[in-house]
């Protein structure tokens, strides 16, 4: 796949606009062959950062809400709706978060409520934006569970913050829950807000 990359140094170091192209081509009569132009934003880690993320240099304590809109992996499911609260500490380009998730009823497979432990990785993206990944365990219980067993799965995030001012911040999220050995894997998308506390 071929692809071009232009620095935009206005959205931050390192930051850069990636151009692709993709061609399948499949073999066999009657096959389906695409092409596909790619566009993205990316950083790269190693940029030196020239700014601190407000958070990540002092001892304060975020506490957070936020909405879910979750679809399980399956087919005949709906989406759902729920939410989280979540509590969240910094140090340094990591944090830790502990928090506890309703992910909703998809009226067939899933009505899960659980505890979660990430550890997270910080990037500074530009001016009051940060990304971060977290992974760590999930230990839930599933509504919709003959058994209704409480087990330990993984859960995978990506999030994007924004700075509302010195102790405010927005975000918005993508989760991956990972059941391992069940077929009730779930994609959940937050959008929520944490306030900063003195420790």
């Amino acid at each position: 796949m071929p692809t071009a990359m232009i620095d935009v140094d206005q959205l931050g170091s390192g930051a850069h606009i990636r151009l692709g192209f993709n061609h399948v081509n499949m073999p066999g009569a009657g096959a389906h062959s695409s092409n596909a132009v790619l566009i993205g934003v990316g950083k790269y880690f190693d940029a030196p950062v020239a700014r601190s993320i407000p958070g990540l240099v002092d001892d304060r304590i975020w506490l957070g809400v936020a909405a879910i809109n979750g679809q399980t992996n399956h087919g005949d499911t709906e989406r759902s709706f729920g939410g989280s609260a979540e509590i969240k500490k910094y140090d340094g380009p990591w944090a830790f978060s502990g928090s506890a998730i309703a992910e909703g009823d998809d009226d067939s497979r899933v009505d899960r409520r659980g505890l979660a432990a990430q550890a997270w990785y910080v990037q500074p993206l530009a001016d009051k934006w940060s990304a971060s990944a977290g992974f760590g365990p999930y230990v839930s219980s599933n509504k919709r569970d003959a058994s209704d067993q409480t087990r330990l799965m993984a859960l995978i995030t990506m999030q994007v913050d924004r700075d509302l001012g010195k102790d405010w911040k927005a975000f918005a999220s993508f989760s991956r829950v990972n059941t391992f050995r069940e077929k009730n894997d779930r994609d959940l998308f937050r959008v929520g807000i944490l306030r900063a506390f003195r420790g």
